[in-house]
Formats: C-alpha cells, structure tokens, sequence
C-alpha cells in the first residue's frame, strides 16, 4: 500500500516507535548512520559496512537504533 507523503523512513519511524517492532535499523536515518560512524570511528560509512553492523545488532535493531540516535548527539 502506498500513501503519498510516507515513504521508507517514515514507514521504519513507525516500525519502531508505533508499532514497537524490534529489529529496525533505517539506512534512511542519518542520526542512526551518525551514531554507526561515531560508535566504531568511521569517517564514512557504506551502504555494505552499515548492513553488516545492522545484522550483528539483530534481533533487537530497534534497541540499536535506540542507543545509536543518543550516541550521534553526544
């Protein structure tokens, strides 16, 4: 189903917080990419580097993606 005006990130922003799903981590969501990169001192991170990390933290991502947003804002 497609709504206009909600795409992926909003979709995985409702996963997590709505519908409290427990293993998403949004490639969209560059405060969650931020914490990656903080996290293990990358300069950049790859869409590759970013899907491996994502399934170490599986299958509690949503967990993850907790901790990474505090994180990015430190």
């Amino acid at each position: 189903m497609t709504l206009k005006g909600i795409g992926k990130w909003t979709a995985e922003m409702m996963l997590i917080h709505s519908m409290e799903r427990r293993d998403v981590v949004s490639w969209g969501d560059i405060a969650i990419r931020r914490g990656m990169m903080k996290l293990y001192g990358l300069d950049k991170l790859t869409k590759d580097q970013f899907e491996q990390y994502r399934l170490n933290y599986s299958p509690l991502g949503s967990v993850a993606s907790i901790y990474l947003w505090e994180i990015s804002f430190e």
